[in-house]
């Protein structure tokens, strides 16, 4: 019996594998190539190339030998008009190196991101793929996280199936397709909080987070929240002041800060009309006058849209709250868990308000997290000890 056990675990250990492989073979096969990616390719090439009318001709020719004749055309052409009025936005970029050059401030400041893919350029791999593996290596350590986390609460079998159906029910492997920093910065955001959360390496975990700022400088929300909530709780606790997570909050800020400075970025406002109200073609000449009213009335807008848009915000928000149901308010709030959960909900709300999108690519290792937490409480209650494996009542051994 022990041996048709382990024999079962394995096989499901191998089918949850071959599940994500499938998937993210489909992504290497077919990489889906947004305008952002010309964006990232010409951040890379400026490591070493000042000269714009080079850096420009270098990115659409990468793009254009990485892609269909059909892809390309739609990265050069625009539609005649969309929900923000006429456009000629690509149409410009792929003519104009000036113009272009005006929009790489919006993507300098992920470095962490575009120097990975500079290095692969360099060892001989071509941008669009180097994206591709970037993006599919990052997803398959996120799919590995998920694994080892719920092998500390359930048994292999068991684990692989929860583990196919958190992916599948928030759409986590589609989010391999989109073009950008998002993936990598979910892997380091995940593993942060399960290093926090599991493995009790709170110093390793906030260090972590403070570098993802390198690969999405907006992860300083999650920063600016998570590491006074941390300081907080150790000091409630009669632990002392944690000097270290407020070491790693200094850091935070100051690398925050150097990126944007070093960057050139237009800051928030700017980058939320460009987004959200009017593109720019020249966002380095024309700068919006803040309105409030405007920007209500676009944050309601954009909520209306989301939610309906972004269903699996929703379940995020649920997953959560039914945590916060389940488990004792006192508990939640003594708990690194319950503190993680706050912290996670605060950071989406105020993520959405400073940038109204509730796409899955911002907030889908705080999915992870939240169904992770949720369904191992939940199992405290409703599973037979056969199926449940507290790591507090076993010692536990990881299926690696």
């Amino acid at each position: 019996m022990p041996n048709l056990m382990h024999l079962t675990n394995k096989i499901a250990l191998v089918v949850f594998f071959a599940y994500v492989a499938i998937y993210l073979n489909q992504v290497l096969k077919q990489p889906n190539v947004g305008w952002d990616q010309l964006a990232y390719i010409a951040c890379a090439e400026l490591f070493h190339q000042s000269d714009i009318q080079v850096v420009h001709q270098t990115a659409y020719r990468a793009v254009e030998q990485g892609v269909s004749k059909e892809a390309y055309y739609e990265l050069t052409h625009d539609v005649l008009e969309d929900d923000r009025g006429p456009r000629n936005y690509r149409a410009v970029m792929a003519a104009n190196p000036d113009q272009f050059a005006q929009q790489l401030p919006f993507y300098q400041a992920r470095v962490g991101f575009t120097g990975i893919i500079y290095l692969l350029n360099q060892l001989g791999i071509e941008y669009v793929k180097a994206t591709a593996w970037l993006q599919v290596v990052s997803m398959f350590g996120v799919c590995v996280i998920l694994i080892v986390w719920l092998s500390h609460y359930f048994i292999g079998a068991i684990s692989s199936l929860v583990g196919i159906f958190i992916l599948t029910m928030f759409q986590i492997l589609p989010i391999a397709k989109n073009v950008g920093a998002d993936v990598l910065s979910g892997s380091l955001v995940f593993l942060a909080i399960y290093l926090i959360l599991e493995r009790d390496h709170l110093l390793l975990g906030c260090w972590l987070l403070v570098f993802s700022l390198l690969v999405r400088a907006d992860n300083i929300v999650f920063c600016g929240i998570l590491f006074p909530v941390l300081v907080w709780s150790s000091y409630r606790n009669h632990e002392g002041i944690n000097i270290g997570v407020i070491l790693c909050t200094v850091a935070a800020l100051i690398l925050y800060i150097g990126l944007n400075l070093w960057s050139s970025h237009y800051g928030w406002w700017q980058l939320f009309h460009y987004t959200f109200v009017a593109s720019n073609n020249t966002p380095a000449e024309v700068f919006p006058v803040f309105s409030l009213s405007l920007y209500i009335k676009t944050v309601l807008k954009e909520a209306a849209e989301n939610f309906t848009a972004h269903p699996t915000i929703s379940l995020l928000i649920l997953f959560s709250m039914l945590y916060l149901l389940v488990t004792p308010l006192k508990q939640s709030l003594q708990s690194k868990r319950g503190l993680m959960v706050f912290s996670m909900l605060l950071t989406v709300a105020i993520h959405f308000l400073l940038f109204p999108s509730g796409s899955s690519r911002f907030f889908f290792a705080f999915y992870l997290v939240s169904a992770v937490i949720f369904i191992s409480q939940l199992a405290k209650y409703i599973a037979y000890p056969h199926i449940l494996k507290l790591r507090m009542a076993e010692n536990v051994t990881a299926p690696f």
